[in-house]
């Protein structure tokens, strides 16, 4: 795996009901194998704050030590889920993907 920018890479799946977060630490890179997460979360996209579980991770982010990568079936999670970031300080760091 190589890094693109700095720091961590924090990846987001949104799908209808779940959403699914990994953070892979940009120090641990190995060549002959995929990366895994040094810590994940699974949370239900219908909680009342559905996204603060992630709050552990944004303070990072909104000081350049990781990038979030999001894609979804779901257009309007994912819309909920940059605005979430873009209040908490998390703009530039942001990749988008609908599939």
């Amino acid at each position: 795996m190589t890094a693109h920018g700095s720091g961590d890479l924090i990846a987001v799946d949104l799908g209808n009901s779940r959403l699914k977060a990994a953070r892979f630490d940009s120090n641990i890179v190995a060549a002959d194998r995929l990366p895994e997460p040094s810590d994940t979360l699974a949370l239900p996209l219908d909680a009342p704050s559905p996204f603060d579980p992630l709050e552990r991770w944004v303070t990072d982010a909104a000081h350049g030590r990781c990038r979030w990568v999001a894609a979804s079936v779901h257009d309007a999670a994912l819309s909920n889920l940059t605005g979430w970031l873009g209040e908490r300080g998390v703009r530039d760091e942001i990749g988008r993907a609908h599939v």
